[in-house]
């Protein structure tokens, strides 16, 4: 249940920032295996004030989240990199060619 709230929330938002204009990117930022969960929390905190949006949470086989954020809100990520080594890349569709 709280998996289609968020996404009806994630949808709603967007709808939002579209209609007045802020342009989002789409991210992926994971986290090395030794970095605490408090700080994955944290970088999630700092982009919902930021505006963004948690779009999915990676529990499994990767650690962190996937998430739509204000295109100014990028530096904030860029620290996440920078203090504990987190990856954040565009996030997009993978495909295997056989």
């Amino acid at each position: 249940m709280r998996t289609g709230v968020l996404s009806y929330f994630a949808v709603w938002m967007a709808l939002i920032y579209s209609v007045i204009g802020v342009e989002m990117k789409s991210i992926m930022v994971t986290y090395p295996n030794e970095v605490p969960d408090s700080v994955i929390a944290e970088a999630r905190e700092a982009v919902l004030a930021k505006g963004g949006i948690i779009t999915h949470d990676y529990e499994d086989l990767l650690r962190g989240f996937a998430a739509n954020v204000p295109i100014d809100a990028l530096d904030v990520m860029k620290t996440a990199e920078d203090n504990h080594g987190a990856t954040v890349e565009e996030d997009q569709m993978v495909s295997i060619n056989t």
